[in-house]
């Protein structure tokens, strides 16, 4: 397996880990609902933070910001690995098509070559 696909696995199990820490403390510590703990935990690792869902408690408050002084930049990591290797993937299939299309056009300019000599005989 290349370095960048196990860098890749490693970002997204840590980025599930996150989320799922980060839920299950949410809903204990503040008493929310799964949608909401996964809710906060997501707003929180985008940078998005609507405010509409928000720790109550002091433990949670700091706990929310040592979260997301970890999880931003895991994420930021992680999102950066997603995009690289989606953008080698297409960078290698376009490189694909060109070989392809090429070769197309030198069996074509061989062809018509081919079609002259025959026609200067």
């Amino acid at each position: 397996m290349r370095r960048r696909h196990r860098l890749l696995i490693i970002a997204v199990l840590v980025m599930v880990f996150l989320v799922v820490a980060g839920t299950l403390f949410f809903m204990y510590a503040e008493g929310w609902t799964l949608v909401n703990s996964i809710y906060f935990t997501a707003m929180t690792i985008t940078t998005i933070g609507y405010g509409d869902v928000v720790p109550t408690h002091d433990v949670s408050k700091l706990v929310a910001t040592l979260y997301a002084v970890v999880s931003i930049p895991i994420a930021i990591f992680a999102f950066g690995i997603l995009a690289e290797n989606y953008f080698e993937l297409r960078l290698a299939r376009l490189e694909r098509r060109m070989q392809e299309m090429l070769q197309k056009e030198k069996e074509i300019v061989r062809a018509v070559e081919n079609n002259h000599t025959e026609n200067d005989k």
